[in-house]
């Protein structure tokens, strides 16, 4: 899932990391619960499977850390 975090997205947009899916929907709560994203589904309507989510500052500075590891 982390691969698949969206980092430049600093703007405060949210988005849905794999639409509408239950793909890998335990991981990003997983990630939601550590902080690492935001889950941002508060403001919708009707039913939704994958949040809503937007990267932490602290997101972007783990997998920046994570993306430098040699």
């Amino acid at each position: 899932v982390l691969k698949d975090v969206d980092i430049s997205r600093k703007d405060d947009k949210n988005y849905q990391i794999y639409g509408n899916s239950e793909d890998n929907l335990e991981n990003i709560f997983s990630l939601i619960n550590l902080g690492i994203l935001i889950d941002d589904t508060g403001s919708r309507l009707g039913p939704g499977l994958a949040p809503f989510v937007k990267i932490s500052d602290f997101g972007i500075r783990y997998i920046e850390y994570l993306k430098n590891i040699d």
